[in-house]
């Protein structure tokens, strides 16, 4: 604000006002060039010899060396200008990225435990739908046991 009351052009200071640019962002940001100024500062492109004054005084701000870095800048081939009313949209990734399924996009053909005969397999593990059923009749019922012969067996009652 100052600067530009020092060369002459404080007619366009309160259009700087409120607008997020701050010398650090003008140093900075590589972006961040003459024109971009000027286009902040509300300056028509129609009045040039005001835009080349700005031009002038903002290399002479900003030095040779980061004038030189802007301008290496804009040569890259990913080189994309900054533009006043883009915004940012900043992607959030928070420790755990994974999207909870809902009911309708789980599928429960993908088993972990292979559906074919234990017994053939050698396979002493339950299958997961034998597990689940397990697990829903016991949410449901109440699981009483008893021994007999030395061997623990669980018996199902209705409540």
């Amino acid at each position: 604000m100052e600067w530009l009351r020092s060369i002459d052009l404080s007619e366009f200071a309160p259009n700087l006002r409120g607008s997020g640019v701050h010398g650090a962002l003008i140093v900075y940001e590589p972006a961040f060039n003459a024109d971009l100024f000027s286009t902040l500062l509300s300056i028509p492109t129609v009045k040039t010899l005001l835009r080349r004054h700005i031009s002038i005084k903002f290399k002479q701000l900003i030095g040779n060396d980061l004038c030189r870095e802007k301008r290496d800048f804009e040569c890259l081939p990913n080189y994309v200008p900054m533009i006043p009313g883009a915004k940012v949209k900043i992607h959030r990734k928070g420790q755990f990225t994974l999207k909870k399924k809902r009911k309708s996009d789980m599928s429960y053909d993908d088993y972990v435990c292979p559906m074919g005969d234990n017994a053939s397999t050698g396979s002493h593990t339950p299958s997961l739908r034998s597990v689940r059923r397990q697990n829903s009749i016991s949410s449901t019922n109440s699981t009483q046991s008893n021994t007999m012969d030395g061997n623990r067996r669980d018996k199902v009652t209705d409540v």
